[in-house]
């Protein structure tokens, strides 16, 4: 099994380190080159394409920058992103198993840097996947540069399946009818004016959440993914799928 997560717009370069978990992103040679690409942009291109603030203007621009492919420079990237799924992952409560688990089963998807393990070592950066103005020359957008990249990895992994918990501008970086595991969405629905829909902040959070479940109890199943019941949240078993786990929550 793989769980496929986002990332997050909001980083941190001072997170703790784990010594003996310190691993090298698989694609950190694309990453310095989008990087490379990135500092081409003068500030005004930077406000404009990536649509920032004056002040994400100023501090995109210095951490494409700082940006470093030095291994004891940077930081895990599963502490660096600091967006809600990943605070509900309730990392702080994790111990060595966990860790371990963790590396061996989680996955982040980037703009950057493609696809991560949870304990890669990564400069901060902001970048989103779904940018519709050419970084690198040949290719029209990242999802062209990123697609069959990311794609040929998750089929060269010994898995039987995926559990895409990422939103649809992060799974769509992966061309997912070449994909050979089989591929199984995860959404979240609350109930909300006598209906259940997915809310925004809601799902971010249940994603966490799901992350943390999986991770403390072990699971390497989708059996096992159906138990998720954390935060009022149960499996839908009459409106999923065997390509989509949906769960609901009434309050």
């Amino acid at each position: 099994m793989k769980i496929l997560v986002s990332p997050t717009k909001t980083m941190s370069n001072k997170s703790k380190i784990i010594d003996n978990l310190r691993t090298t992103p698989m694609f950190l040679s694309e990453a310095n080159k989008i990087n490379n690409a990135l500092k081409n942009w003068n500030l005004e291109e930077l406000k404009l394409k990536m649509k920032l603030s004056e002040k994400l203007k100023t501090a995109t621009d210095i951490l494409i920058k700082n940006w470093t492919t030095e291994i004891k420079q940077n930081k895990h990237a599963i502490f660096s992103y600091q967006g809600t799924a990943f605070k509900h992952m309730e990392l702080n409560s994790w111990a060595d198993q966990e860790y371990n688990f963790a590396q061996s089963n989680l996955l982040i998807l980037s703009a950057y840097y493609g696809v991560l393990l949870p304990f890669d070592m990564i400069s901060a950066y902001r970048l989103e996947m779904g940018i519709r103005h050419q970084i690198l020359e040949d290719y029209k957008d990242l999802y062209s540069f990123w697609k069959e990249k990311i794609t040929n990895y998750l089929n060269n992994q010994d898995i039987d399946f995926i559990l895409n918990l990422a939103s649809k501008e992060y799974s769509d970086a992966i061309d997912k009818e070449q994909v050979k595991a089989k591929w199984v969405n995860c959404n979240f629905y609350d109930y909300k004016n006598n209906e259940f829909k997915i809310i925004g902040n809601y799902a971010k959070a249940a994603r966490g959440l799901m992350v943390d479940f999986i991770v403390k109890n072990k699971i390497t199943s989708v059996q096992g993914v159906k138990q998720f019941n954390v935060n009022n949240y149960r499996f839908d078993e009459d409106n999923s799928t065997s390509s989509e786990l949906k769960f609901i929550r009434k309050n």
